[in-house]
């Protein structure tokens, strides 16, 4: 009975170290090196700016407005991984800053 016992709680060890590995290795897999989470924010008719995004890691309720998303984004996700660079500019819509995308990791 004490080894059956053992055996199960050796298993069961086992098997939760296997887990959090897992978890780690696709953590890691998600978010490449250089590229900030951003999450695409579809705006309501009446704002100028159709698409804002909102940059991970960024000053609070900062958005941004992405002058060339278009050339990158296709599809419907709401969570992206880019690279950007912050420009110089007049704003094109009311308290966001415009960037451009200089590369965009699609996540498979």
């Amino acid at each position: 009975m004490k080894k059956t016992s053992i055996i199960i709680l050796l298993f069961l060890f086992i098997i939760s170290c296997n887990c959090n590995k897992k978890v780690v290795k696709n953590e890691k897999k998600i978010m490449p090196a250089g590229f900030k989470k951003a999450i695409v924010i579809k705006a309501d008719s009446n704002d100028l700016c159709h698409i804002k995004l909102q940059i991970e890691g960024e000053k609070n309720n900062q958005y941004f407005d992405p002058i060339n998303l278009k050339d990158f984004y296709k599809s419907s996700k709401k969570i992206i991984w880019i690279k950007y660079v912050k420009l110089r500019m007049k704003n094109r819509c009311p308290n966001t800053q415009p960037i451009k995308i200089t590369e965009m990791y699609k996540n498979k």
